[in-house]
């Protein structure tokens, strides 16, 4: 098995994150701080955190990690371990201290998005062993549910918003690679 410089072997779910998301993560903190050397440094603290944080290593394809827009603020949407059980879990954490925002238990496992001005969450339910069919959206400083969307009839794979924040679009799949996707307003 192949290893990164720092010990982490390459085909980790970190070393997947890094390829995945460090160039977009780097200019996003390159315009947010005085320096080059800056950005690095927490770049740098952004992926030890990721490796300190033992949800990281089990992180698989269905968990989804977002970043608040105007923020450091990281949310991570997928499945944690309580008391030898797997629990769907959403959780924000601020990047720069590494410190958890905020922490919600059988909230989400997978898609999940921040709107433009990074003021909601929207996330795809997990209400146990039924499919991932729902979008929830909450406001990010109450935690509150602002809307649910229960138009899809198969698990919610992606979610994004539109750049004015008006609208969201939920894809819903199956095995078989035929995709729905709805637009709804928010």
């Amino acid at each position: 098995m192949q290893h990164t410089k720092d010990g982490v072997p390459r085909d980790s779910p970190i070393a997947r994150l890094y390829e995945l998301h460090a160039t977009a993560i780097f200019a996003y903190l390159r315009r947010q701080t005085p320096s080059r050397e800056d950005a690095e440094d927490i770049l740098v603290e952004v992926f030890a955190a990721a490796v300190e944080y033992a949800a990281f290593d089990r992180l698989g394809e269905k968990e989804q990690v977002a970043w608040q827009p105007r923020s450091h603020n990281l949310a991570f949407a997928g499945a944690t371990s309580s008391g030898g059980k797997q629990v769907a879990t959403l959780e924000i954490w601020n990047a720069t201290t590494g410190k958890l925002v905020t922490h919600h238990v059988g909230a989400a496992n997978g898609a999940l998005a921040w709107s433009p001005d990074g003021t909601y969450l929207a996330y795809a339910d997990y209400s146990g062993k039924k499919p991932v069919n729902v979008v929830i959206i909450m406001d990010a400083t109450t935690g509150k549910q602002i809307y649910v969307y229960k138009e899809h009839r198969l698990s919610v794979s992606v979610i994004a918003w539109s750049p004015n924040g008006k609208y969201v679009v939920s894809a819903e799949g199956n095995t078989e690679g035929q995709t729905v996707a709805k637009v709804w307003t928010a």
